[in-house]
C-alpha cells in the first residue's frame, strides 16, 4: 500500500468483487464500511483493502466507485469494520438450506445455537466460508428473529436472488423448538468427562409457566445464586442456552464434573411436563450424545432425585408425571 493512499467509505451497502469487471463475488459489506484505495479506478471500480469485521476476514477486491466517497484517515492502520445492523438488500449471493439447520453465534460446534431454521429458508451470504461454516443473514419468520449468524456450508446450496427482498421466510414447524440465549456467570471450567445428563425440574412456584421460565433464567443469571444448568426448557419447548455444554454447570453437586444438566419448567410438583418439552429435551440430548459419546439410556439420564447427591439432599424432582418411557418415545423418533 502506498503512503498517502486515499481512504474511502461506502454510503450504501456494496459488494467486494474479485476483478475490475464481471460478477466474481467476495463478500457483502454494510453501509459505512471503510476501505483503503490500492489502485486507481479502472472502469467502474476501484481496487481497495477491506478490513476485518466480527464475521469477515480482511480482503482485497474491487468496489463500485459510485458507492464510495472519500473520508479522513481513521487513525489506525487496521480499522475495525462495522457489523450488520439492518437487513441486507438485493445483490450478492443467496443460499437456502436443504434440511432443518442450526444457526450459531460463532464459527464452530461449541458456539451457541441462536436459531433452528426450517428447511428452505433464505439466507444472504455475507462473506466467504471459513472452515465448515459461512456467515449469513437470516431474515426471520413469525417465531424467529432476524439474525447475523454462521451456518454449516454442508446444509446449504446456492439459489437465485428472491423476487422480494427482504424475502418471505418459511414458517417454523411446531415441532422445531425456538432457541434463545440466557448466559449464566455460574459455571466452572471445562468438564473433564461427560457420562450423561441429569434431568431437573424448576419447582419455583410461579403462578404461570411463562413466569416460571423467566424467573428461572433470572435466578441463573444472578451470580449470587451460584446455580445454573446447561439449558432450561420452557413449557412451549423453547430452549434457553445457559451454560456452554463444554463447561461445568452448577446443578447437581459432586455430579457436575461428569453430567450435563437440563431444567424442565415445572412450577410445582405434579405439574405437567409437556410433549413440547419432551421433544426439545430429546433433540438436545441426541445432539449432546453425538458430541460427547454417551448412550441415551435411562442410567445415563437420571432424574435429580435418582442421583446420589439428589438423594443426599432430599431432592424430589422430577417425579411423576415425568416419565423416562415418554422421553424414550421422542428419542426413538430421532434415531
Amino acid at each position: 500500500m502506498a503512503n498517502g493512499a486515499q481512504w474511502l467509505r461506502n454510503f450504501r451497502e456494496t459488494e467486494l468483487r474479485d476483478g475490475p469487471e464481471g460478477d466474481g463475488f467476495i463478500e457483502k459489506m454494510p453501509q459505512f464500511s471503510i476501505f483503503r484505495e490500492l489502485e486507481p479506478q479502472q472502469g467502474p471500480r476501484i481496487k481497495v483493502r477491506y478490513f476485518a469485521s466480527s464475521i469477515a476476514e480482511a480482503a482485497d477486491g474491487w468496489v463500485d466507485a459510485q458507492d464510495l466517497g472519500p473520508v479522513d484517515p481513521p487513525g489506525v492502520e487496521n480499522p475495525r469494520e462495522p457489523d450488520w445492523t439492518s437487513p441486507p438488500g438485493g445483490g450478492g449471493r443467496w443460499l437456502s438450506n436443504h434440511r432443518v439447520a442450526d444457526l450459531r453465534a460463532g464459527n464452530g460446534d461449541s458456539a451457541p445455537v441462536v436459531a433452528r431454521i426450517p428447511q428452505f429458508s433464505i439466507l444472504a451470504k455475507l462473506a466467504p466460508q471459513i472452515g465448515p461454516a459461512i456467515p449469513v443473514y437470516y431474515y426471520g419468520n413469525s417465531r424467529l428473529q432476524p439474525v447475523v449468524a454462521w451456518a454449516v456450508a454442508a446444509d446449504l446450496g446456492p439459489i437465485d436472488q428472491p423476487l422480494q427482498v427482504p424475502p418471505h421466510e418459511p414458517e417454523s414447524p411446531a415441532d422445531v423448538p425456538l432457541v434463545i440465549e440466557s448466559p449464566s456467570p455460574n459455571h466452572g471450567g471445562i468438564r473433564p468427562q461427560t457420562v450423561g445428563c441429569v434431568i431437573h425440574s424448576t419447582r419455583g412456584g410461579a403462578p404461570s409457566v411463562v413466569q416460571e421460565f423467566k424467573g428461572t433464567l433470572e435466578h441463573f443469571r444472578n451470580p449470587g445464586s451460584q446455580v445454573s444448568s446447561h439449558i432450561v426448557i420452557a413449557a412451549d419447548g423453547t430452549i434457553a442456552n445457559v451454560v456452554d455444554p463444554e463447561l461445568v454447570a452448577f446443578h447437581a453437586g459432586f455430579h457436575n464434573s461428569a453430567f450435563l444438566g437440563i431444567e424442565l419448567v415445572q412450577p410445582r410438583i405434579g405439574d405437567e411436563i409437556t410433549d413440547a418439552q419432551y421433544r426439545s429435551c430429546a433433540r438436545w440430548l441426541t445432539e449432546m450424545s453425538g458430541r460427547f459419546g454417551f448412550a441415551l439410556v435411562e442410567g445415563n439420564l437420571p432424574e435429580h432425585r435418582q442421583t446420589a447427591q439428589g438423594a443426599q439432599v432430599g431432592k424430589t424432582d422430577v417425579s411423576l408425571p415425568y416419565s423416562f418411557n415418554r422421553l424414550r418415545m421422542f428419542l426413538d423418533e430421532l434415531s
